[in-house]
This record gives C-alpha cells, sequence and structure tokens, in this order.
C-alpha cells in the first residue's frame, strides 16, 4: 500500500512532520502522518496558530489541558491589595503564587511594599540600607488580607485573523483525514490553501451562534467537534469546527464536490481520548449544515457567543477545580 508522505499545503516530500488536525496545545491527539513539512508547520505556527492558541491560555489553564508535553499552562493574575492592583500567576494545581507588590503613596517616604517571597525582602532591606531609609514594619493585624485572584480572557480575537486563520487549518486537515489526499490534489481547495498558508483571499471561516445547532450536539466545555459535509447536489464542501463546546466556526472548504461524504468527530480534550467518530449516513451532517444556512443563524457576534461559552467554562472550570482538591476525581 502506497502512502502519500507530502505536505499537505504545498505538496513538499522533504523535512516533513506529523501535522495535527486540533493544535496538540488544545488537546488534540489526532494526527495526518507526515502530513507538513517543516516551512509551512513552522510560517503557521508563527504567523497565526501561536497567537490563537495563546488567546486561549486561560481557557487551557481553567480546563487543565496540557500540552503535547503533558503542561498545563499557568496563568497571569491580579488582585486588589490596600487599593491598589497587584499580579501573580496561579499554577496548575491552583497555588497562587503573588508577586512583590509597591504601592506608592504621595509621599515617597510613605510607600508600602508587600514582599511575598524571601529574595523581595532581602532585596528591599539592601535598598533600604543603601538609600538610607528606615523600614516600618505594618501592624500585624493589617498583614493579612484575604484577596481573590482574578484572570480573564478578552474574546474580541475569535473574529481575527488569526483565528480563522487556524480554525480554517483545521478544517482543511480534517478534510484531509476523511477524504484522504482528495484535496490536496484539488484545485478546487487551492483559494482555503492561500488564505492558511498566505493570509490572502476572503476568509472563508466565520463565528456563528445557532440554538438549534447547540442544542443538538450538547457538547460540554471540554469537548471538540469536527463535522464535515461533502454535498454534490450544492457542490461544496463545508467544515463545522467547535472548540471547548461554544466557540462555533463554519468554514467553506470547496465550491465543488466530487463525493457525497458525511464525517462527525467528537473528541474529550481534558480525557484526550475520542467520543466519536463516525462516518456514516452522509444525510446527517448535510442537516447540519442545512441548520446553520437556512436557521436562525447570527454570525461574527461576539458576544452572544461569550454569553453561551461563559456557561459552558464555567461548568467545567467547576469539575477541574473538584479534581485540583481531590485527586481521586480525576478521570
Amino acid at each position: 500500500m502506497l502512502v502519500d508522505r507530502t505536505c499537505i499545503f504545498c505538496a513538499a516530500d522533504r523535512r516533513l512532520t506529523d501535522e495535527h488536525v486540533i493544535p496538540a496545545s488544545l488537546g488534540g491527539d489526532l494526527v495526518i502522518a507526515g502530513g507538513s513539512c517543516a516551512t509551512c508547520n513552522n510560517r503557521c505556527s508563527h504567523e497565526f496558530e501561536a497567537a490563537f492558541i495563546n488567546n486561549l491560555l486561560v481557557v487551557r489553564h481553567l480546563l487543565g489541558i496540557a500540552n503535547r508535553a503533558g503542561k498545563i499552562p499557568s496563568v497571569p493574575v491580579t488582585f486588589p491589595i490596600r487599593g491598589a492592583s497587584a499580579t501573580g500567576v496561579l499554577t496548575p494545581e491552583h497555588e497562587f503564587c503573588p508577586n512583590d507588590t509597591v504601592i506608592k503613596a504621595a509621599a515617597p517616604e510613605q510607600d508600602e511594599y508587600w514582599m511575598f517571597t524571601g529574595r523581595g525582602r532581602r532585596k528591599l532591606e539592601r535598598h533600604a540600607e543603601q538609600s538610607g531609609k528606615r523600614i516600618v514594619p505594618l501592624d500585624p493585624t493589617e498583614c493579612f488580607v484575604a484577596v481573590r485572584p482574578r484572570s480573564s480572557i478578552e474574546l474580541n480575537f475569535v473574529t481575527e485573523e488569526s483565528a480563522k486563520r487556524a480554525v480554517a487549518k483545521v478544517a482543511y486537515a480534517y478534510a484531509i483525514h476523511c477524504l484522504g489526499r482528495l484535496p490536496q490534489r484539488s484545485a478546487a481547495y487551492d483559494a482555503v490553501r492561500r488564505f492558511i498558508i498566505h493570509g490572502e483571499g476572503r476568509s472563508p471561516t466565520r463565528l456563528f451562534f445557532n440554538r438549534d445547532f447547540l442544542t443538538a450536539t450538547n457538547l460540554t466545555g471540554f469537548q471538540h467537534a469536527l463535522l464535515l459535509s461533502s454535498d454534490s447536489q450544492k457542490h461544496a464542501v463545508t467544515a463545522i469546527v467547535v472548540l471547548f463546546g461554544g466557540l462555533n466556526y463554519v468554514v467553506r472548504l470547496a465550491d465543488e464536490a466530487f463525493v457525497d461524504v458525511g464525517c462527525t468527530y467528537i473528541w474529550d480534550s481534558r480525557k484526550r481520548k475520542p467520543i466519536g467518530f463516525f462516518t456514516r449516513d452522509y444525510l446527517h451532517e448535510h442537516a447540519g449544515v442545512d441548520i446553520i444556512d437556512k436557521g436562525s443563524t447570527v454570525f461574527d457576534d461576539v458576544a452572544q457567543v461569550a454569553e453561551h461559552w461563559k456557561g459552558l467554562l464555567e461548568s467545567a472550570g467547576r469539575i477541574r477545580a473538584a479534581e485540583v482538591a481531590d485527586p481521586k476525581k480525576k478521570p
């Protein structure tokens, strides 16, 4: 059996690496062996994929999603102290590590220094000695403060070009996975390849919100879903990409379909295992696309997507927090 070992983006046959359909840092393990060359892989990472993944840092931390090295990211946080805003880090084990903080006063000699590390205290002592200043400890009763560290995510990135190129790449790789190398050899996919690699042309990717689709899929915040519809009657190959249960995108891959095929793939990013992979009656996948085409779909409405996604992430985050508190609850 001959295996096509060429880059799915440029057809190069050297310096090939496995291509993840869903990025490994988002919990994906499905790969196309030898699917991308080093040049295309590096270009995608540097131009858009790394930025998209980094914008999801808070989500990955909240849900405990490890990268390919098995590491869950720490996340920067802020917290109020004595009327000022201080910073710190929340580790994967939910250990709060505050940074040393200076609270400026109107008079320089009255600045407050909150030193949370031994190194910080020693540095402050040297500074006081060198500047001829005196350290006056606060009243012990004032040194105990309850804080709630906070971290946030600005969702405007979900409609930026980096997100659309990253999602188009997922959709195209999934088409290769389902249809074999046919899309790679077809000129019908030239436009989506140019958009992915060069950012050229009109974006085939759109963020959407549709309650009927959400009800039909019923995903959790831990789950990704991919749906591919190749419809010869409509002359269209369309993919739906759902990340973390609530970031929903539709991607028009090609305006020509040679076969009628439908594929659905659901992946648990926390457990890193498939919930299901189905190649079946293509009418199911066609119906999914029809819901978006004909239903009450709202496109590129970040606020509406955020409102729904917030509930999914909060629910999944509580599960993750319970696992951290009691490791016996881990899946």
